[in-house]
């Protein structure tokens, strides 16, 4: 469409140009020319000094139409020339987004495991005789990777663990752990599994009635990392425990299970 444009900008600048020089051999052919030698009479200067004139006149009249017709065929040109700056700065807007998508890490928190602080031990003696025995914390286990195609650098990890009592604040609030074993060694490679992880809370801390979960215990954790090239990136994975299952389910709510 540029290209058709610009083309059709130069016909129509060869033709004025083409039809301003015809114009101004026709009117110099239509004057008379005088020697040096002819009378010249007054009436005659008169006559020539008014033809003068006209020919001044048109040829301003024709150089306003020309200048216009520059001025029209400069503002088409402007008018394309950013359209194309607009196009080619969406285009690449469009690449460097996507090359960001695809060159970055992406950070996944999965295979969370809760263990209560009731424990059961059989005796050597005897297999058939338990004893039970309880711990003072709750102990939760989850895996974090690292399905991107460039290394994550983390900067800092939340946990959140509670019951949902707060009609205003449903979630509990999160906590960072400042003594995280990602705040050691913060550097996850592309394609690379993290350590087995735990993170221990205090029983009395959620529970003071029984020493096993109940519905509506969550367990959030939060991982705020960078790229080598982007910044900003911030998954949040959180898991609701069920009694129908007998275990922890993840939360199906955008404001506390995403990945940015």
């Amino acid at each position: 469409m540029w290209v058709r444009a610009r083309t059709i900008a130069q016909i129509v600048f060869l033709v004025i140009v083409v039809a301003w020089i015809s114009a101004g051999q026709f009117y110099y052919k239509q004057t008379p020319y005088y020697t040096k030698y002819e009378p010249k009479t007054e009436a005659k200067n008169v006559f020539e000094s008014e033809k003068a004139d006209e020919r001044i006149a048109r040829y301003n009249f024709w150089l306003t139409v020309f200048t216009g017709l520059l001025f029209a065929v400069a503002s088409i040109q402007i008018y394309f020339l950013t359209r194309a700056d607009i196009t080619a700065r969406k285009a690449a807007n469009t690449a460097e987004k996507a090359l960001t998508q695809l060159e970055r890490p992406y950070i996944f928190i999965w295979q969370m495991l809760g263990a209560e602080p009731t424990i059961t031990f059989s005796g050597s003696d005897n297999p058939q005789k338990t004893i039970q025995g309880a711990r003072l914390h709750a102990i939760f286990y989850y895996k974090v990777s690292n399905r991107g195609k460039l290394a994550a650098v983390i900067e800092n990890v939340s946990i959140a663990c509670g019951y949902e009592n707060q009609p205003r604040h449903r979630y509990p609030p999160l906590t960072i752990i400042g003594d995280h074993y990602f705040m050691q060694s913060p550097l996850l490679s592309a394609e690379a599994d993290s350590p087995n992880l735990n993170h221990a809370v205090l029983w009395s801390y959620l529970d003071r009635t029984s020493q096993t979960f109940k519905d509506g215990l969550i367990f959030r954790v939060v991982v705020s990392y960078r790229g080598l090239f982007t910044k900003g990136h911030e998954t949040s994975q959180c898991w609701r425990y069920q009694q129908s299952v007998h275990g922890f389910a993840e939360v199906d709510d955008p404001s506390v299970t995403y990945a940015r």
